[in-house]
This record gives C-alpha cells, structure tokens and sequence, in this order.
C-alpha cells in the first residue's frame, strides 16, 4: 500500500494536503486573516485562498499547472462574482474543472473556502523523483507512456 504524505495546514489539527499514489488532495483553504476573524471582502478572501490553495499544492509537489479540479465554498452569493474574478485570474485559458456550492461555512468571519485534487508534478527528464514529506522519503518512478497505474502496483499495459 502506498504511504500517505501529509502537509501541514492552517490550523494544527488539519493537513492542507495529503497525497497519495501520485494525488494531491488539498481542503481548507481561506483567506488567513478572515480565519482569524478579521473582516474582509470576497475578493480579499478569493484571492488568498487561491494563494493559500496554490502554496499548499506547491509544497505536496505540484503547481497551478497540474490542477485538476477545485471547489469552492462561498457563504452566499454576493461573493460568486469576486470568486469567478479571482479563479480566471489564478488559471487565465486552460483552468481545471470546478464545482461552487453556497453554503455555512464554519467561521462568520469566512466567506469563501477552497480545495482541490491535483496530479504531482512528474519531472521533465523522466528520471526518478525523491521527495520528502514530512520524516517520509517516497520513491517515485517514471511511468512510461506504455504503463499505467493500477491500485498500488505499476504494471505494463498489454
């Protein structure tokens, strides 16, 4: 079975990501001062959380660039506005797919919360890749374009 790899998030008890098989699942995602109580507006709070999201993602192994899909969660709708602004700006063209939901968010404070999946970032020579997560060191090898991932086994494609 393939180890989990854990990236810290905003708050203690919570990972920004956990990453699995070549996955990134990113969640929690906010604006941190709104997460602190501070009062902001929707496009404050859309942009930091797409930077908090993007950081986190980055710190897992991936980028902007492997973003598969993103929801958000807004308090109401008077943020969808600022949301749609901030989200074409963070992914101008080619965006991943995404999902907005209205609803309770967990601070009175918070407006917009953010997650994701992405792949992790395969790198461009083909070469194996270590990375360190946390005290885990993960081999990664390279998948050829004749193979495909099946569970946790790499197997040739016959």
């Amino acid at each position: 079975m393939t180890a989990l790899a854990r990236v810290p998030g905003q708050l203690p008890a919570f990972p920004g990501a956990i990453t699995r098989a070549g996955v990134i699942y990113a969640s929690g995602c906010v604006d941190p001062d709104a997460l602190r109580g501070e009062s902001r507006d929707a496009e404050q709070q859309a942009t930091c959380a797409l930077r908090v999201l993007l950081t986190t993602i980055q710190q897992a192994g991936g980028d902007a660039g492997t973003v598969l899909r993103v929801q958000a969660f807004l308090s109401s709708s008077v943020g969808l506005a600022a949301w749609a602004q901030a989200f074409e700006a963070c992914w101008p063209g080619a965006a991943p797919t995404r999902t907005t939901h209205i609803t309770n968010l967990a601070l009175p404070s918070l407006m917009i919360e953010v997650q994701a999946i992405a792949a992790i970032h395969e790198p461009s020579d083909g070469s194996e890749r270590l990375t360190r997560r946390g005290r885990f060191v993960h081999r990664i090898p390279p998948v050829g374009p004749d193979q495909i991932i099946s569970g946790d086994r790499l197997r040739g494609a016959a």
